[in-house]
């Protein structure tokens, strides 16, 4: 699944430690960043350590 968070929302920086700590793959763009994560327990960490941060983005909309 695709989550991404927005380069000026206030937990970029959790976020981005988090992607670091876990070695996951991601995308890195001006106005976000974007990263995959398989449904695992691990998800289920993410989404309760990011409620509101994190979008569920379209594989195939680039414009966001």
């Amino acid at each position: 699944m695709q989550y991404a968070i927005l380069t000026l929302d206030p937990m970029f920086a959790k976020f981005a430690d988090f992607i670091q700590q876990y070695d996951l793959p991601h995308e890195i763009h001006l106005n976000r960043t974007r990263v995959w994560i398989q449904d695992s327990s691990l998800l289920t960490y993410f989404l309760l350590a990011f409620p509101t941060a994190i979008h569920i983005t379209d594989e195939d909309d680039h414009d966001r």
